[in-house]
């Protein structure tokens, strides 16, 4: 069902509760990424909203039984807007617990957002695992926060990328970062690189 939200941009609108735990094989090359029938492909998972407006909807990660986690997320694309969720406008998404992911990408990368944009909400999320940008705005939970709002979330995923790079939000602009943490590796080779924050704007 995940894979075929991430193929169906008619549904990026709307809200979605999380009902189990979702476990991808951890050797990604025997995973059905497209719902095609058959293992691949290479690229891994296609993010869900990966152009403007991209997903504006709801996700909870959890149910009246409690929170689920997403394991084993694998994307390798050069490309933008990198995540679970690669570009939000006025979205929230909530209670999202990652573990293990292995994402790369360009700008704007993050293990749950590449870009939240629109006043969107990320708030009690957590991610663990490597997230890899090659250039800029790579962040361990968020890519690039404009105008939105991260709260009590967490990441211990280890992030690189070029410049604004940060272990939970790469780049917050006009954001709000609250009663969040953040313990990876954070590596960089510009200016702006931060273990919670690479560049926080305005």
């Amino acid at each position: 069902d995940l894979i075929e939200l991430s193929n169906n941009p008619g549904d990026w609108d709307r809200h979605f509760i999380q009902t189990a735990d979702i476990i991808f094989n951890a050797d990604e090359t025997q995973v059905d990424w497209d719902n095609s029938g058959s293992p691949g492909p290479e690229k891994g998972f296609s993010p869900i909203g990966n152009s403007s407006p991209g997903f504006t909807g709801s996700y909870d990660g959890s149910d009246e039984d409690g929170d689920y986690k997403i394991e084993n997320l694998y994307i390798n694309r050069d490309e933008d807007y990198i995540g679970l969720f690669g570009y939000t406008s006025e979205a929230t998404i909530e209670n999202v617990q990652l573990t293990d992911v292995d994402i790369a990408g360009k700008w704007y990368v993050g293990g749950l957002v590449g870009n939240n944009e629109e006043y969107g909400t990320v708030d009690s999320c957590s991610s663990t695992g490597r997230v890899y940008g090659s250039y800029d705005q790579v962040g361990g939970l968020v890519g690039h926060n404009g105008d939105g709002t991260v709260r009590d979330s967490t990441s211990s995923a280890s992030v690189t990328g070029t410049d604004q790079v940060g272990g939970l939000v790469g780049w917050n602009g006009l954001g709000t970062v609250s009663d969040s943490t953040s313990s990876g590796d954070v590596e960089g080779s510009g200016n702006s690189v931060g273990g919670l924050v690479g560049y926080n704007w305005g």
